[in-house]
């Protein structure tokens, strides 16, 4: 089995953890990058449900791996 972590960087900067007001509420007139790396799973890492928030995930990256991503037409400003 193998964790995954994602991190969200806006502008060039770690974004903070959103809190339960803040979701939903996206600022259109800002980019950002999403980063999504595949680890390999030791006994610290993927034994707990994530909750969407910015992660820092330990154990050996995984090389090779590709994701797949799709644009979708679903609107989350709404």
């Amino acid at each position: 089995m193998a964790a995954v972590a994602a991190t969200t960087i806006g502008l060039g900067m770690a974004a903070p953890a959103a809190t339960a007001a803040d979701l939903g509420n996206i600022d259109t007139t800002k980019t950002g990058t999403l980063t999504i790396e595949k680890h390999k799973q030791n006994s610290t890492n993927g034994t707990t449900r994530g909750d969407g928030t910015q992660q820092t995930v330990d154990g050996d990256k995984l090389p090779g791996v590709t994701f797949n991503l799709y644009k979708t037409d679903v609107d989350m400003t709404k």
